[in-house]
C-alpha cells in the first residue's frame, strides 16, 4: 500500500517535471528520491528542487543543441 502510494507520488513528480527520458538512469534517481523521502523528509524538498533544476537544465541544453543543429544545416 505504502509502496504504491510512493510510486504514485514519484510518477506525479516525474511527469510534472517532464523528466521522462532526460536522465540515463531514471530508476537510480527514483531510488535516491525514495531513500531521501524515507530517511529525511526535510531533505526531500531540497532533492526535488535539485532534480527539477537538473531537468530544466537538460531540457535547455537539448533545445540549444537542436537549435544549433538546425542552424548548421542551413
Amino acid at each position: 500500500m505504502i509502496q504504491k502510494m510512493m510510486m504514485r507520488c514519484w510518477k506525479s513528480f516525474w511527469i510534472h517535471l517532464g523528466a521522462r527520458n532526460l536522465f540515463t538512469d531514471e530508476e537510480y534517481v527514483r531510488e535516491m528520491w525514495s531513500r531521501v523521502r524515507k530517511e529525511d523528509p526535510v531533505m526531500r524538498s531540497n532533492f526535488e528542487k535539485f532534480i527539477a533544476k537538473m531537468a530544466a537544465d537538460l531540457k535547455d541544453s537539448a533545445r540549444e543543441r537542436s537549435e544549433l543543429q538546425t542552424t548548421l544545416r542551413k
